[in-house]
């Protein structure tokens, strides 16, 4: 229960069909809109919607890789959240920034100050016709920054880049919780996401020394 923030993940491609199936399975039993990742991309490259495992059945069947080290297709797959919460009608990302000083004692020091991404088109629950509109499902900046609509205004609390107090001040004036509250989540969100982490790190650490 402490990690119910993290949504149900399967790692998939032709290599891991026991995740595979689970996948499919639970496709077939809950319909909605499921967000699949290519696990070695970036800036939105390569990031779909799907609806049915169909879809993503062709997705799996492509290689990757250079020509001398080529690699099945392998993809992050997890439940879109299709009612996200809105700003002027436009969906949004929270950037929070913390730096790890020691693993043994594991010590962090989280910036107070974030960055919040808009997309560029207002949003819509996903339907066959706007699965592909990725400047609507996409807080990306190197996806948004091409459309039109970018507003690449320098105020703090205006256009599709804004600093995250402003985004917090924002809905705590809206009659939702309290940008203090938020703080404490996102604290809360980030002692919880490097305690997941720290076996690792602990382990690379002593692999490297």
């Amino acid at each position: 229960e402490d990690y119910d923030f993290i949504p149900q993940t399967w790692i998939v491609s032709n290599a891991t069909l026991p995740q595979v199936a689970d996948l499919e399975k639970t496709m077939a039993d809950r319909a909605g809109t499921y967000i699949c990742k290519p696990t070695a991309g970036a800036l939105g490259r390569g990031v779909r919607l799907v609806q049915s495992f169909s879809e993503l059945r062709g997705m799996l069947t492509h290689i990757r890789g250079s020509a001398d080290h080529m690699r099945p297709a392998e993809y992050v797959v997890q439940r879109y959240v299709d009612e996200p919460l809105l700003i002027d009608g436009i969906k949004f990302d929270c950037r929070c920034y913390a730096v790890v000083t020691s693993v043994v004692p594991l010590r962090a020091y989280l910036f107070e100050e974030g960055l919040a991404r808009f997309c560029t088109v207002p949003y819509e629950r996903p339907r066959g016709r706007n699965l592909s509109c990725s400047c609507m499902h996409l807080t990306n900046y190197a996806v948004n920054k091409h459309n039109t609509t970018f507003d690449c205004t320098q105020a703090h609390d205006r256009g599709s880049k804004r600093a995250l107090s402003s985004v917090f001040a924002a809905i705590e004036s809206a009659g939702g919780p309290s940008a203090e509250s938020l703080w404490d989540k996102v604290r809360a969100l980030t002692e919880k996401t490097l305690l997941a982490l720290r076996p690792r790190l602990v382990e690379n650490i002593a692999r490297d020394t």
